[in-house]
């Protein structure tokens, strides 16, 4: 098989799935906004959400390193840190269900 036919046969191939998913999305008029808000919610919480993790870690760290002396100052330090590392796994477990449920089973094609 030479070059120019295995080329053709690539662009039959992506074609079919090109063709496949515009038939898809077109077959579910209503699905298709409902998973463009969804995705455009997912990927703000994708942009926004570790970076707001990661400034309670560091806030909680250095409020529990600085109240030394206050007990009272280091039990809530300690909860803030325990509420960010708890706000990062909502974080990750929510990104997989989309993952799952969307992706994979093929509920919002395309996105």
């Amino acid at each position: 098989m030479n070059n120019k036919q295995h080329l053709r046969r690539i662009g039959f191939v992506l074609a079919g799935v090109s063709g496949r998913l515009v038939a898809a999305q077109a077959a579910n008029p209503i699905a298709d906004p409902i998973c463009t808000v969804l995705a455009g919610i997912l990927n703000a919480l994708r942009a926004i959400g570790p970076a707001l993790v990661a400034l309670m870690l560091i806030y909680g760290g250095v409020r529990y390193i600085y109240s030394a002396d206050d007990p009272g100052g280091r039990k809530q330090a300690k909860s803030l840190l325990i509420n960010a590392i708890i706000g990062g796994i909502i974080l990750v477990v929510v990104y997989s269900m989309w993952l799952l449920l969307f992706n994979v089973a093929s509920l919002c094609q395309g996105i």
